[in-house]
């Protein structure tokens, strides 16, 4: 790269920044995803998880999910094994 050039990211990777900023608003204790509405190649609308509005977000126990968050780590493994049972296996 010569002097004064600089790394242009394609837009894939632009709109991946953008998410990646947008979703440092989110609120949730569990995860938090920023999401943005792109149409033909420009943004129309930017989002993030929380809880809906004019709740108390998930910081301030809004959210069941969140405020009981142990008994939700097993949830997935639950619905995985639930798949699984044995007149489903392969």
């Amino acid at each position: 790269m010569r002097e004064g050039e600089h790394d242009r990211p394609d837009q894939h990777d632009y709109f991946m920044g953008i998410a990646m900023a947008v979703r440092r608003r989110a609120n949730c204790l569990g995860s938090r995803i920023g999401a943005l509405i792109v149409v033909k190649g420009r943004i129309v609308s930017t989002g993030y998880n929380g809880t809906p509005e004019n709740m108390p977000n998930c910081l301030d126990g809004g959210c069941h999910r969140c405020a009981n968050r142990d008994k939700y780590h097993q949830e997935p493994a639950m619905i995985s094994a639930s798949a699984c049972t044995p007149n489903k296996m392969p």
